[in-house]
């Protein structure tokens, strides 16, 4: 086999599904469909940015925020830094927070 050679192989769970993708039929869906249906035993995290469980805050962040999280050494001195540099400001406490980015997959 040399470099040039590739195979694609394509289990397919109904002939019709096979029959549908040999005739040119892709379906693609979002990252949250197949989330959703596979999560309960692969737990993949398709699309997931970020997690956060208990207790947070959310933040907004300007110029200069990184170095202030680079310095800071607890959660209290951050947002006293980021408000008094006035880069910074709470904008709500958050319980089990997480953020999403939607895109679409085409399951092979």
């Amino acid at each position: 086999m040399n470099l040039n050679d590739y195979y694609l192989v394509k289990a397919f769970g109904k002939p019709e599904y096979m029959k549908g993708f040999n005739s040119g039929n892709i379906y693609l869906n979002s990252t949250s469909y197949f989330w959703n249906l596979e999560n309960t035993f692969q737990q993949d995290k398709e699309g997931l940015v970020f997690q956060q469980s208990g207790k947070g805050v959310l933040l907004t962040a300007g110029e200069g925020f990184e170095e202030i999280v680079k310095s800071a050494s607890s959660l209290e001195e951050l947002i006293e830094k980021a408000e008094k540099e006035n880069i910074g400001e709470v904008v709500c406490e958050t319980l089990d927070f997480s953020f999403r980015l939607e895109g679409y997959i085409c399951c092979f």
